[in-house]
């Protein structure tokens, strides 16, 4: 007799690299939506803590120490409203993952892989920097337009996303950003 076991959507799979499992354990499965984010930190036994480095520009920001499958990771969120100068009504949610651990060329490796996007922008010396810009349907990803009026219409539609990812000889961070119509 099989048995059949439903690994829910919201769990990482066994089978990423540690920190892209809690990346999309805290991050991509929560759409980086401040509550979901701290719901997810906190059901995982995560502790408040003050941010460190709070962004200016980043609102409502709020950062927890977890550990994951026996790694620690500092996640934050926080929500960039647009500029008042433009005509978009739209807010930038933002998650992050903070590891202590120097991720080896394997694990960089599947993390680009699970973006599926070339870099819009990438830079390496002692550290490596790469930002993807890309638009999400459903589990896939594929580059934006470069229609403005396209780009716009994904914009409001909740499906533009970046994602940041940077390695340092101190530690490796991923980040996410979701572009989402503004909360009134």
């Amino acid at each position: 007799m099989g048995i059949s076991i439903a690994i829910l959507p919201h769990l990482a799979m066994a089978e990423d690299p540690p920190l892209l499992a809690a990346f999309k354990q805290f991050c991509v499965y929560t759409a980086a939506d401040r509550s979901a984010v701290a719901a997810a930190v906190i059901s995982a036994g995560g502790t408040s803590r003050p941010p460190e480095n709070k962004t200016p520009a980043i609102g409502a920001y709020a950062s927890w120490k977890v550990t994951l499958n026996g790694r620690t990771y500092e996640v934050s969120t926080g929500i960039a409203s647009s500029q008042a100068d433009t005509n978009y009504n739209v807010q930038t949610d933002s998650c992050g993952v903070d590891s202590p651990a120097v991720e080896d060329h394997a694990n960089i490796a599947a993390i680009r892989a699970w973006v599926g996007v070339s870099p819009s922008h990438s830079f390496s010396d002692v550290m490596l920097i790469e930002v993807y810009d890309f638009q999400a349907n459903g589990q896939q990803h594929a580059a934006l337009p470069s229609d403005e009026a396209a780009f716009h219409a994904l914009e409001s539609s909740g499906r533009v996303w970046a994602m940041g990812l940077m390695r340092s000889p101190k530690g490796t961070s991923l980040n996410l950003l979701h572009t989402v119509p503004a909360l009134p």
